[in-house]
């Protein structure tokens, strides 16, 4: 008996016209269809919105329709100047996108895109993935057009958001460590029903309407000299560039991206979208391992530069935003002032312009408490006292704390611990106190007094934040 070999192609077959072998006709050869054989390991996450092998360009007109369409139910989110620019190296302005309803400019994405579905579409319903604002942007308008929607979540998002999804009728799924991943499941779960997807990142509809808070810009501060844009999978970059240097192509449009995630970056230097290692930090929501095929598609020749911020600035402008501007924003959303603060390192090019930054969302409630603390940390404005003694010698404790209230340091928490691995157990005890001081100079007096006072039983260790004396970043210029 003979056996029947089949074999079964991954690659996709390629039906065309026979025009013959002449030159003109192979000139106009073109490709009438793609057909894909069944095969168990297809590629499930194929959305023919976001095609890397043919990436849409977004164009000028694609924003004017968008702003056409949203404006029954958008109108201009606020441009107002900084209280602190007599601080700054620069002219700051804010463009605050934190008043819509879930907090974020995702909001106009979704209405849009939502919009856009035919009747048909709108009835059967959407899914997406996403890491928080966008699922959240999709559950609310989704209720208010009364179209189903499905979103994705990875197991890292906060409770807050998926409550927030249910509340507006959203169906919430939970699974995988990162976009990806919960990507994938929602590909999966696509497979199996008649829902549409909508990347938030990448559709040109989303894409185009992230557009049209770079037209509000211009009409709003027609002599802007630079606009800075949080970048994450790139539809709010792409979008802004697109109007921007259309109607203003001397404005200078930066991508400012955290260094956890620098897949815009990566993109660039690479010359196509490419997956990228991702590190938990403080602009959470920018955390797209691999940035939109279209987006990129779009921003790739319209952008003057991506520049790469750490956590530590990213915290110190949420708290500076919260503190000094009244303003309270994600970290996301600060990483657009954390590259303005920490001049020259960054922008050195943009001293004395006017400068916009686009503060994109507002939903920091997990982070909070730990952007404060570090961006004091960072600041030099946090001591750490590690205090070793005989644990019946609770006197020395009382002293210790005595002299802070007395150099007037606010304890804001203190630890005990019995080193039980060590030879002198158990007769030692080890204390922690984190206190808060006014400033850097306040610092230096504490901890020069306890080394005085307390060498022999207290350690002291404060947060370095520059290295040299000549630095011009803004807190070595305000200290």
């Amino acid at each position: 008996m003979s056996k029947i070999h089949i074999q079964i192609s991954t690659s996709p077959i390629i039906q065309t016209e026979s025009l013959g072998m002449s030159p003109g006709a192979l000139a106009k050869r073109v490709f009438i269809k793609r057909l894909y054989q069944w095969c168990p390991t297809q590629n499930i996450e194929f959305d023919p919105w976001c095609d890397e092998e043919y990436p849409k360009t977004v164009t000028y007109d694609d924003v004017l329709d968008a702003k056409s369409n949203i404006k029954r139910e958008f109108s201009q989110s606020p441009l107002v100047v900084s209280k602190n620019n007599h601080r700054f190296p620069v002219e700051v302005y804010y463009k605050i996108e934190t008043f819509h309803p879930t907090g974020s400019f995702k909001e106009r994405g979704a209405y849009y895109a939502l919009n856009k579905l035919s009747p048909e579409q709108k009835k059967l319903g959407v899914i997406s993935a996403s890491l928080g604002n966008w699922a959240m942007a999709l559950a609310y308008w989704g209720q208010n057009l009364e179209i189903p929607v499905t979103v994705v979540l990875p197991v890292s998002s906060s409770l807050r958001t998926q409550q927030f999804c249910i509340d507006y009728d959203a169906e919430v799924v939970v699974h995988g460590n990162n976009l990806n991943e919960a990507k994938r499941k929602a590909c999966a779960i696509l497979v199996n029903s008649k829902l549409s997807y909508i990347n938030g990142y990448d559709h040109p509809h989303v894409i185009s309407a992230a557009g049209t808070i770079g037209v509000e810009i211009l009409e709003q501060l027609p002599d802007v000299h630079a606009v800075l844009v949080p970048v994450g999978g790139g539809s709010l970059i792409a979008g802004i560039a697109t109007a921007i240097k259309q109607i203003r192509p001397g404005v200078l449009v930066y991508g400012i991206q955290s260094n956890k995630c620098p897949s815009f970056k990566r993109a660039l230097e690479k010359g196509a979208p490419c997956q990228t290692a991702v590190e938990l930090g403080m602009a959470s929501s920018l955390q797209v391992p691999k940035v939109g095929c279209n987006a990129f598609q779009t921003a790739r020749n319209l952008v003057d530069d991506v520049v790469l911020i750490d956590d530590d600035w990213v915290s110190k402008a949420v708290f500076h935003l919260i503190d000094q501007e009244k303003i309270v924003v994600e970290g996301a959303a600060a990483i657009t002032l954390a590259a303005i603060m920490c001049l020259p390192k960054a922008l050195r090019e943009l001293r004395e312009k006017k400068v916009v930054c686009i503060l994109s969302g507002g939903n920091l409630e997990p982070m909070l408490f730990k952007c404060i603390e570090r961006a004091k940390a960072f600041d030099g404005r946090l001591l750490t006292i590690n205090a070793t003694f005989p644990k019946e010698d609770l006197q020395t404790l009382k002293k210790i704390f005595n002299f802070l209230t007395h150099l007037e340091c606010n304890v804001l928490r203190h630890d005990f611990d019995q080193p039980w691995l060590s030879d002198s157990y158990p007769n030692d005890l080890i204390v922690t106190i984190i206190c808060e001081t006014r400033d850097k100079d306040h610092t230096k007096l504490v901890k020069r007094l306890f080394n005085k006072f307390f060498s022999n039983i207290c350690q002291v260790q404060e947060e370095s934040v520059c290295t040299t004396d000549m630095c011009k970043c803004f807190s070595c210029k305000n200290k």
